[in-house]
């Protein structure tokens, strides 16, 4: 399949080799307008990011394919079968759980059944809280020790965490250990996505991170087939360690630091040295060029990181209204999109049949998304995106609902559930990259994990639905989610457009960007205006 144009390559190959003058007088300010937006360089990052990021899948869905109850029942202390129901916890002591299953996973390990059966939604939970914490913890440190850094150190996290899950013995530190992991996982993730956004062309942004997200689709299946064939878990966590090792050396050794990072934040010679490597120069002329060409780049990033007279943070962002308006209607639809989907995933366990093979056809529905985005995400805003995916989440779970409680529709039910799906993982992807490409690159990913905070709190707030279904009608339920989407769509008209755009990398940049929002609009309401 061929996911980018090699047009843009091509052009930057011609602009350092043929006498053009016109390139001299245009403006150079991002590492694309010296190296290309898809060539050498983002090839081998790519090829490199595929190895650490194909993991991923293992170390933050494959608990669920751990947790699936079987048939249970008491046995006494010589082995004899208590006399009751099947799976009745109406039993004031037990001396021992059967459990009618092959599979050693977190139910039979621990017994997490009757009065137990909680600590399955905490193993659950405590991976989002690690990413709740980690999106402010590493975010800190990838801005201001750079992205290898904090990929580094999260994988080192990732390495010491999935060991200890391998060999816990209990289910609280099982449960301890993967909140931990899950602040190394997320900190991997965001440090791998910002070092690719920022290092090709402003064009192809929005299609690498589609593009980055079929590793995670292709995981999800190798990690499906895996899980069904690995029964006991333990054995999971430690393939998954080792495996983990061999990433961080390729990590270490062959991952390059994120060169607009070091250009924004004054470290110009370690970039310089990388940028020169990967420069078509082919004779002294050219050189010249070239150097002249990165002097201008170096000039351009210096005299904006020059106008930061401070470090900026969140909180300075906050302070400029306009910017505090923006942010919160950000914030909401992160939490929003986060609730739904997992909200969603509640309702989806009505599905009946095998479990495994479930989740390989509702992976359809991603890999749909990922597929349509990749083809289409460079033609159309961003803003437009967020409000017709979130819209199309609510317009599918408010068909859904009457046909909830109806078994006799049961396909035509789990065929709604299936778009819905489709318009949350667009919804999901694109607000990764608008957020990208909406803040400063001194403080990117800091704000990403920022707003990850919101996100998280929507998945850990998600599953205490199944609480309220014991109270109340889930057709209820099922039209609350969709009104949070709904409030999700409106938010959206209030949000800067960033496609075309360059990033910016200052908070003053982000500033003026708005404006220039605001005043298109006004010009747009004033144009109607006239007769």
């Amino acid at each position: 399949m061929k996911f980018f144009n090699s047009q843009p390559e091509i052009s930057s190959q011609k602009t350092t080799e043929c006498d053009t003058s016109d390139d001299d007088n245009k403006p150079i300010q991002h590492v694309s307008d010296l190296i290309g937006s898809w060539g050498p360089f983002q090839r081998q990052l790519f090829i490199i990011l595929i190895f650490v990021y194909a993991i991923s899948p293992f170390s933050n869905t494959s608990l669920m394919y751990y947790l699936t109850r079987s048939d249970f029942w008491c046995q006494a202390a010589d082995g004899i079968d208590i006399a009751s129901e099947l799976n009745s916890c109406d039993i004031k002591s037990c001396d021992k759980w059967f459990h009618n299953t092959t599979r050693k996973n977190l139910v039979t390990e621990w017994d997490l059944i009757c009065d137990r059966s909680y600590l399955k939604s905490a193993a659950q939970s405590s991976y989002a809280l690690g990413y709740l914490v980690s999106g402010l913890l590493i975010g800190t440190i990838s801005d201001k020790y750079g992205r290898k850094i904090a990929v580094i150190s999260s994988t080192l996290v990732e390495i010491v965490c999935f060991f200890i899950l391998a060999t816990a013995k209990s289910i609280e530190v099982f449960i301890v250990t993967r909140f931990i992991s899950g602040i190394g996982g997320y900190g991997r993730y965001l440090g791998t996505l910002l070092i690719l956004v920022e290092t090709v062309g402003p064009e192809l942004r929005g299609r690498i991170v589609v593009v980055y997200d079929w590793i995670w689709h292709i995981g999800i299946y190798v990690m499906i087939l895996v899980t069904y064939y690995v029964e006991n878990f333990r054995h999971l966590y430690l393939m998954v360690a080792c495996y983990q090792v061999a990433s961080l050396l390729l990590i270490i050794f062959k991952m390059p630091e994120s060169l607009r990072w070091q250009l924004a934040t004054g470290r110009d010679e370690l970039a310089h040295r990388k940028l020169s490597s990967y420069m078509s120069i082919n004779s002294p002329e050219v050189e010249a060029k070239s150097q002249a060409k990165l002097e201008k780049l170096r000039k351009f990033l210096a005299q904006q990181h020059a106008q930061a007279s401070r470090s900026k943070g969140m909180i300075d962002i906050w302070k400029v209204p306009r910017l505090l308006g923006t942010c919160i209607a950000l914030y909401f639809f992160w939490f929003a999109i986060s609730f739904m989907g997992n909200g969603l995933s509640y309702f989806q366990l009505d599905l009946s049949g095998n479990f495994h093979l479930n989740m390989a056809i509702i992976q359809l529905s991603n890999i749909a998304a990922t597929a349509f985005l990749n083809w289409r995400i460079e033609k159309y805003d961003r803003k437009m995106l967020l409000l017709v995916s979130s819209l199309g989440i609510v317009i599918f779970l408010f068909a859904s609902a009457p046909f909830l409680l109806d078994h006799d529709v049961i396909y035509l039910r789990n065929m709604i559930f299936i778009l819905a799906q489709f318009a949350l993982s667009v919804a999901f992807m694109i607000q990764y990259v608008y957020t990208a490409e909406l803040f400063p690159t001194t403080m990117r990913h800091l704000a990403l994990g920022s707003f990850s905070v919101p996100s998280r709190i929507g998945s850990i707030a998600a599953p205490f639905v199944s609480l309220l279904s014991a109270y109340l009608d889930k057709r209820f339920i099922l039209v609350g989610f969709g009104s949070i989407g709904l409030i999700a769509a409106v938010v959206t008209i209030f949000l800067p457009e960033t496609r075309g755009r360059e990033m910016p990398d200052t908070v003053d940049e982000l500033i003026r960007m708005t404006r220039e929002k605001s005043s298109k609009n006004n010009s747009t309401d004033n144009s109607m205006d006239q007769p």
